[in-house]
């Protein structure tokens, strides 16, 4: 079973290095070990989803939880604090560069890019009848632009208001941050979004209905998209092909790694690491295509709390953590961490239209089985948002 069909062909072409390849700001070390830490993070939360459920898609922002991460990291006391440095890969962090270091790549996330391509919403919600560290609250809402609100979860609106305040502070890009009303005996609980606006390059798109053979080896009809004569970036071995490519803006790349041969997603899952990750993107060379893949649906959401203590991230659960930092001592506990993720496409495509090449002319890309993708800022390197690909109607 192959995850890829490749045909090779001799009209390969370099592409060109222009201005979307400068770094507009040299990150300072405190960034990069950040940045280290976030990519690191989407390859542990990609492996426990994955642990969790192979069969079903999965989608998250890496950035988004990691900074959910930071603002626990200043609601808890030394040994969840540990606990945290050690998941993250941060142990060299005190807690002020750690906040300091948080805010500047934020910051540089949206000034390297147009700033109506990103937005976030980072909140913490807790209950009325718990009392609240004031000089807590305005750290976490400075350094992480943050909500920290109480509210009344026995009142149905409290899911409103939620909704209400993610709506305005990612301006428009989430209807709704959280699906369903809070537990009306809920303590403690954070609410991260995060979504980009993008564009699929344009060049020669078009949609049609192919098969795609699910994580259960079952054939499904499924929506691809199909470009002709895209300019891509090729890295292929024994065990799978790397492609990635740039959205329209060229800001952003989205990345696939596909099983080739006999080898299975979980058999690239096994021992990936984000080491490999480099090696694939380093060793890359320019290639033109005709690629044809899934027409993805970049949204998802759930709650956190298994996924995260499934990577060393049990304690700060506990009705034994300690919250003193941030509330008076032994006042409830973290319930969990809501995440929300989405990328809205506004690339217009059209249907089964006559390609504009001799699909022949060109290296041919087909994949049609499970997959794993990112979704990373050129600028940074930062991995955004980290996904895979089981199921075409999930």
């Amino acid at each position: 079973m192959s995850g890829i069909v490749l045909v090779l062909s001799s009209c390969d072409k370099e592409l060109s290095e222009t201005d979307e390849n400068k770094i507009l700001s040299k990150l300072s070390p405190l960034e990069e070990e950040l940045i280290s830490s976030t990519n690191q993070l989407s390859i542990d939360l990609l492996k426990a989803e994955y642990a969790l459920n192979a069969d079903q898609n999965h989608f998250f922002s890496p950035v988004s939880i990691n900074m959910a991460l930071g603002m626990v990291y200043n609601a808890v006391g030394k040994q969840e604090k540990l606990q945290i440095l050690q998941s993250t890969g941060l142990e060299t962090m005190g807690q002020t560069d750690l906040n300091k270091t948080y805010n500047q790549l934020l910051g540089f996330l949206q000034t390297s890019n147009q700033y109506d391509k990103i937005s976030y919403a980072n909140s913490m919600w807790f209950s009325m009848n718990l009392q609240i560290n004031e000089e807590f609250r305005t750290r976490v809402m400075a350094y992480y632009d943050a909500e920290i609100g109480e509210l009344n979860f026995n009142r149905p609106s409290c899911l409103e208001q939620i909704n209400q305040w993610g709506k305005m502070k990612t301006r428009g890009s989430f209807e709704q941050i959280m699906e369903s009303a809070p537990n009306k005996n809920s303590g403690i609980f954070l609410i991260n979004a995060f979504g980009l606006h993008a564009s699929w390059k344009p060049q020669h798109l078009f949609a049609d209905q192919k098969v795609f053979i699910n994580a259960k080896g079952e054939q499904q009809e499924a929506q691809m998209l199909n470009w002709d004569g895209l300019d891509i970036e090729l890295n292929e071995n024994e065990d799978c092909a790397f492609i990635e490519f740039p959205f329209e803006d060229k800001s952003f790349y989205f990345s696939a790694i596909v099983p080739t041969g006999w080898r299975t997603t979980e058999d690239i899952m096994h021992d990936f690491s984000i080491e490999k990750l480099k090696t694939l993107q380093q060793n890359a060379s320019p290639a033109k295509a005709n690629l044809t893949m899934p027409d993805i649906s970049f949204s998802d959401s759930k709650a956190l709390k298994t996924t995260l203590s499934q990577i060393g991230l049990e304690q700060i659960f506990s009705s034994k953590a300690d919250l003193s930092p941030s509330f008076e001592a032994n006042q409830n506990r973290l319930d969990n961490i809501n995440h929300k993720a989405s990328i809205t496409i506004s690339s217009p495509i059209n249907v089964n239209p006559e390609p504009a090449f001799a699909r022949e002319n060109f290296r041919q890309l087909t994949i049609d089985r499970p997959f794993i993708y990112f979704i990373r800022d050129k600028h940074t390197q930062t991995i955004l948002f980290a996904g895979y690909f089981a199921n075409p109607t999930n």
